[in-house]
């Protein structure tokens, strides 16, 4: 069997997605799934082999969050959240830095990758795509 994110991994990626798309002015990370799709997006072939690299970066997001204000990361308030990114971004570390680059990278993946609340708030609502992704025609319209 494959292995694949513990629980409390788990639970630190959906946070750091609910930082990296709040759901300030619309939906984020937390109405779209976005946490549960990066996590099925790991257990993929074309990405197996980034487990070991995130496994480790969500295990340092937490080792920094307990540091610097003595609470695990899914526990921290927002502010404190946002302190544990920009820590995580400023290590020089060549894995970690790749490692938040491709967080941030299957988080916008997922919010926008299918169809769901990102499509809605891009513009793009669901409900009126046809199976291709592609906007119902309007009756009575014609595209040149």
């Amino acid at each position: 069997m494959m292995p694949e994110l513990t629980s409390l991994q788990s639970r630190t990626l959906a946070a750091a997605a609910e930082r990296i798309l709040p759901s300030d002015d619309g939906p984020g990370a937390a109405e779209a799934g976005v946490a549960d799709l990066v996590a099925a997006a790991l257990g993929e072939e074309r990405l197996r082999g980034w487990l070991p690299l995130f496994s480790l970066g969500l295990d340092r997001i937490e080792a920094i969050a307990r540091e610097a204000f003595g609470a695990s990361f899914d526990e921290a308030g927002p502010e404190q959240r946002d302190e544990v990114l920009r820590r995580l971004q400023a290590l020089p570390e060549p894995p970690l830095r790749h490692f938040f680059s491709q967080l941030v990278r299957l988080c916008v993946e997922g919010f926008v990758g299918s169809p769901g609340p990102g499509w809605r708030y891009l513009g793009y609502p669901p409900e009126e795509m046809e199976g291709d992704g592609c906007l119902v025609p309007i009756p009575g319209f014609e595209t040149p």
